[in-house]
């Protein structure tokens, strides 16, 4: 395996007219959808009917159910949105349709010379379904076809810096493709999407390699272009954590919020971006701290309704919902 040095050097922007191209590499979990995270396990993705259920089951014991109402009780502001992570929710297909809605304004801010990799997960053979159906819905974001332009190497990902060596391996790939050619002439941005399994990118290593922050992430990853010309590279590391009023740590892939893609548009040259936040709640974020702020008795009273159908639901699936790639809960 090669290792290939860092080499620090002043960043030379290619202009609109010398063609520039565009690769992203893109990660899913924690990225198009939310991504509740537990040391040891699957991530559990921050669906429509894990959040029913999790609501059903107020009152009960049940941390992986706690977890998931307390992220959709927190507050998107620093982020720059005017809400919680309830408005990040995703469908049946594990997909929020907003998150991919903002993925798709990136893809086209990029220009025609824009190639998106997959690098999550879903890239493994099982999951080509649910890559078909992500692959429509960008599509009908972007009012055309669109099908991926590869994918990163198939092999073990036990962590972080696995899928950053995976990254910087398909860069280098990449890269050395276009020494000689036509597209060698043009310039090359990178921006990768990722939330690292919602590991903070600090105190690791990479082949040697410090990684303490995104920025040294870029660093790694620009090293392995390999070129004379500095390539243009952004991570947008897509995780959060925090410790809630009840003492539970909680990491989440966040998705492409509103901070996130603004980054990412920046990076792209796709102009100002601007969002204000409202200091008030929405009515949708008020009502979420309510509920987690009264104790668990009268929780159960508020939920009362949903804990009397409870039976039925149970009845129909079984007693429990499971992410596609995720956890099940079982009431």
């Amino acid at each position: 395996m090669v290792i290939r040095p860092f080499r620090h050097r002043m960043a030379r922007r290619a202009t609109p007219a010398e063609g520039e191209e565009t690769l992203i590499l893109l990660d899913v979990d924690g990225v198009l959808n939310v991504g509740l995270h537990d040391a040891g396990r699957r991530p559990v993705v921050f669906t429509h009917d894990n959040l029913r259920l999790a609501r059903r089951m107020v009152g009960r014991i049940d941390p992986v159910a706690q977890r998931l109402r307390e992220v959709a009780a927190r507050s998107l502001e620093h982020h720059g949105e005017d809400d919680t992570y309830e408005k990040l929710v995703a469908d049946t297909d594990d997909l929020s349709e907003l998150l991919v809605s903002r993925l798709a304004r990136l893809i086209r801010a990029a220009g025609p010379a824009c190639h998106v990799v997959l690098s999550s997960t879903w890239r493994n053979p099982q999951h080509a379904e649910q890559v078909r159906l992500m692959e429509n819905s960008i599509a009908k974001h972007l009012d055309r076809s669109f099908t991926f332009d590869a994918r990163t190497a198939l092999r073990p990902e036990t962590g972080a810096m696995d899928r950053l060596e995976c990254l910087g391996d398909y860069i280098f790939e990449f890269c050395q493709k276009r020494v000689g050619s036509e597209n060698g002439r043009r310039g090359l941005r990178i921006l990768v999407f990722d939330d690292f399994s919602a590991t903070p990118l600090s105190c690791c290593s990479c082949r040697g390699s410090s990684i303490d922050s995104s920025k040294a992430a870029q660093d790694f990853l620009q090293a392995q272009a390999g070129t004379e010309s500095i390539v243009p590279v952004r991570v947008v590391h897509t995780m959060e954590s925090w410790t809630t009023n009840l003492g539970n740590h909680i990491a989440v892939g966040c998705g492409l919020t509103m901070q996130h893609f603004c980054n990412a548009m920046k990076f792209l040259g796709g102009g100002s971006c601007n969002h204000l936040v409202s200091r008030t709640p929405s009515l949708k974020a008020a009502v979420n701290i309510a509920i987690l702020e009264l104790p668990a008795s009268s929780q159960k009273r508020w939920c009362s309704g949903a804990m009397l159908a409870w039976p039925r639901l149970r009845k129909r699936n079984r007693a429990k919902v499971v992410s596609k790639r995720g956890c099940s809960m079982q009431p």
